[in-house]
């Protein structure tokens, strides 16, 4: 035996074993190895080049769940075969043993940040995430003990669609999972679905896309059919990002891309704002059991509320200068505008626009781009409610860019997305 095959057989037996190998990953972007510890650290995106690795449905709750706060629901569901598939019950136990899951998806309940709430989350690695009667079951049951107990929603999606070996059953969850959503939505609980990649089929026909808010992960494949199915079928070619989440952002069919350092804060964010202690309902009868202390309340809202009683209501100070204090000093003085000067101040580029606005009036504003609604989520010193902004045609899609002068960025027409923003701050007791 040569001396150097020697060495080797040597050295291999002679390793310690307390020092196992670092497992290395390459990046399916750039090929870039990385170690499994560096991705963790990294939030499991490659430093390289920006890629976003697929995160194990565990991994996903140790990153968005606060430790030792979430209890699993229904970790343990029957296999379910009801076409007899063939080879369909192996296909399930070889998942099972390379994802130590039961399913495709874990649901249950716990604290992000301290606010309670039902976390659902599925797995690519189990069937790609497949929806099956066991799926749609723990989804359905999810929905309905969270209207229950009166708690929000989180679900993150990632899935190709419903399992094909179960037929119609898998089909049939669609309806029964969207039904679960609209009851939990009808008793007035946030529902906020983050789609990750990918989120296609049957799962984004159903459940997915029916939250209150609908976040996203960057470069998410998010659709129905895939894009070499559709440029096969309409025999075009499909422009730049179709169906990736800025795609889908942009033309209204997510709110906002968030980048997955952030997705803990935006979300614990969310929660703090639909949270019922600070509804809009809650702070009233605070108010009201409080008003009489002068000690609690601002001064300008006491002078506000002795006016109020003496029926001789005051125009309340203006926390900024420009159109609205003129206007209440014209009042005072009784000057008529000119209409054509109006027009004239209307149009100037150094105007008050409505992103002045917000950042004089609260204190933290969550921006929503979907075509359900647009504007926000925010809250002043006291109270949360939802912010809308009304353009010349409609609501606007995009970012919060102003009309100033002539310089306007394209509209949005219609107005459904604005019946069913006025409508869920009502459910969930919030102003608008």
């Amino acid at each position: 035996m040569p001396i150097n095959a020697f060495r080797k057989i040597f050295e291999k037996n002679t390793q310690n074993p307390e020092t196992p190998e670092v497992e290395k990953r390459p990046c399916k972007k750039c090929g870039a190895s990385l170690s499994a510890q560096e991705l963790k650290k990294n939030y499991y995106i490659c430093p390289q080049c920006g890629y976003y690795f697929r995160v194990p449905a565990r991994r996903r709750l140790d990153m968005i769940v606060d430790a030792g706060t979430y209890e699993e629901w229904d970790s343990e569901m029957d296999k379910v075969n009801p076409l007899d598939y063939p080879e369909y019950e192996e296909k399930l136990n070889e998942a099972q043993a390379k994802t130590a899951l039961n399913e495709a998806i874990v649901t249950g309940v716990g604290r992000i940040d301290g606010h309670a709430a039902v976390v659902m989350v599925c797995d690519c690695r189990f069937l790609m995430g497949s929806m099956g009667y066991n799926v749609g079951e723990k989804v359905a049951r999810a929905f309905e003990r969270a209207t229950e107990r009166r708690l929000p929603v989180i679900i993150y999606a990632a899935s190709g669609g419903a399992r094909m070996q179960e037929g119609i059953i898998s089909l049939m969850q669609m309806a029964k999972t969207s039904a679960a959503v609209k009851n939990h939505s009808d008793a007035g609980l946030l529902y906020i679905s983050v789609l990750t990649d990918p989120t296609t089929g049957g799962v984004t026909a159903s459940f997915a896309m029916l939250g209150d808010i609908i976040l996203s992960e960057p470069k998410a494949l998010i659709g129905f059919a895939g894009p070499r199915v559709i440029e096969q079928t309409i025999r075009q070619k499909l422009p730049e990002g179709f169906q990736r989440a800025e795609f889908q952002q942009k033309h209204g069919f997510v709110d906002s891309v968030v980048e997955r350092k952030d997705q803990k804060a935006i979300l614990s964010h969310l929660l703090a704002l639909h949270d019922s202690d600070q509804s809009w309902q809650t702070w009233s009868e605070e108010n009201n059991l409080h008003t009489s202390s002068s000690e609690s309340l601002p001064k300008t809202v006491m002078r506000q509320i002795e006016s109020w009683k003496d029926n001789t209501p005051k125009s309340r100070q203006a926390p900024f200068s420009g159109i609205m204090r003129q206007k209440t000093l014209n009042k005072i003085a009784k000057r008529h505008t000119d209409p054509v000067e109006a027009v004239h101040q209307a149009r100037k580029t150094g105007r008050l626009v409505a992103s002045d606005y917000i950042g004089i009036l609260f204190k933290d504003f969550i921006e929503l781009h979907g075509d359900r609604y647009f504007g926000g989520r925010c809250s002043d010193h006291r109270r949360h409610c939802d912010l809308l902004r009304r353009t010349g045609h409609g609501h606007r899609a995009g970012s919060w860019q102003d009309c100033r002068g002539d310089r306007c960025p394209e509209l949005w027409h219609g107005f459904s997305g604005w019946l069913s923003q006025i409508s869920a701050p009502d459910e969930a007791g919030r102003e608008v």
